[in-house]
């Protein structure tokens, strides 16, 4: 086998979120630049009255610390709004809140968390000056379609589009991201792994609990080792397995305990 130091520790789970925020990215900055009634909640939610359209929409701006953020708006008087969106079974990164309190902090602008109610509810940060949830803003846009009575086609369009957009906030709020998997063969094939890394480790190392119930199985924290002050990761993916900094490849492309 070899070494390589090179290892891939991004699940399937953590793709599908991104791959969920980035969906989250597109429509709120379509909200936020045309100054919706969805827009307006998220202002509102800092206390600040919302500014008129247009707005400017910055993906990915950078932060004083280099750091990045999801969408900032910048109205024409100056005032910016940062906003980290986030995914059902997302979380925050490494002092991600304490980055945003102190790029804010001085300035004309504020940071919200926006996510779906199930993540504010157990994961939002006290540092952010704002929470939105997905929901909210859906139920801003429903509202204001119901304020729009039968006229031209341009108030029309407006209608059915607030109707639109906030089911596919309601659709994305509804999506619990990544759940588990409760299929039996992936559970037999977990007992089934467990009972062979106990034969081939005497009993040194075991698999938690946790490993094999989740739809994709990339990763098992191993039980009864370290390497330094790191407990182990195993990669279940083909081909390779990393154990705390290193990744071990088999020859023949199967993984290798």
């Amino acid at each position: 086998m070899r070494i390589d130091s090179e290892v891939d520790a991004t699940t399937e789970a953590d793709a599908r979120r991104r791959h969920r925020e980035w969906e989250l990215d597109l429509l709120l900055a379509h909200e936020l630049a045309t100054a919706s009634p969805a827009a307006a909640r998220m202002w509102r939610s800092v206390g600040e009255e919302p500014p008129p359209a247009p707005v400017d929409v910055t993906p990915q701006a950078i932060r004083d610390d280099c750091r990045t953020t999801d969408l900032e708006a910048r109205a024409a008087d100056g005032r910016a709004l940062l906003c980290e969106n986030k995914a059902a079974g997302g979380s925050y990164e490494h002092r991600q809140p304490d980055s945003y309190a102190e790029h804010c902090a001085g300035k004309q602008a504020w940071a919200i968390t926006v996510a779906p109610r199930a993540f504010l509810e157990h994961g939002a940060s006290p540092l952010f000056h704002g929470h939105v949830a997905v929901e909210d803003l859906a139920a801003a846009l429903d509202s204001a379609a119901d304020g729009l009575t039968a006229g031209d086609a341009a108030t029309t369009e407006t209608r059915h589009s607030y109707r639109y957009r906030a089911e596919v906030l309601r659709s994305y709020a509804r999506d619990p991201g990544y759940v588990g998997n409760p299929d039996d063969h992936v559970r037999q094939v977990g007992d089934q792994y467990r009972a062979l890394l106990r034969s081939l480790t005497g009993g040194a190392f075991q698999l938690t609990s946790e490993a094999f119930k989740n739809r994709s199985t990339d990763f098992a924290t191993l039980n009864g080792g370290s390497v330094g002050r790191s407990r182990l990761m195993h990669k279940l993916g083909p081909g390779k397995s990393a154990v705390g900094e290193w990744t071990i490849a088999a020859r023949d492309g199967r993984s290798a305990p």
